[in-house]
């Protein structure tokens, strides 16, 4: 049995004999192995569902109610217009760094 990466988990799968004979039809045309075949298939299928998931997350947005500002919208916009001009904002990028550092200072082991 192949060694297993710590990054690695194993899935024991049955399916009908019918369904292995056509896996290992394509992947022996697409020259690959059915592992390899099977993994994109699956990697594949994730990534659909994460842009169905971004899709719907969009048209949402795209059909929510419009909605006016309010005062207090208006004067947190114009502070961080001025605090951004004074030049005291943070970069997100290090910002999620710091929080990344954080986080892992914090880890067991």
């Amino acid at each position: 049995m192949p060694k297993v990466k710590e990054n690695e988990g194993i899935i024991n799968l049955k399916i009908p004999k019918a369904l292995k004979y056509k896996i290992k039809r394509q992947a022996l045309k697409e020259q690959t192995t059915m592992q390899s075949l099977i993994l994109k298939i699956i990697k594949d299928y994730c990534k659909g569902e994460e842009d169905k998931e971004w899709d719907n997350f969009i048209k949402a947005h795209d059909n929510a109610p419009k909605e006016d500002p309010t005062p207090e919208d208006i004067d947190a916009i114009e502070r961080g217009r001025q605090e951004y001009a004074r030049g005291e904002y943070q970069d997100f990028d290090e910002v999620i760094k710091e929080l990344d550092d954080e986080g892992n200072s914090n880890e067991i082991g």
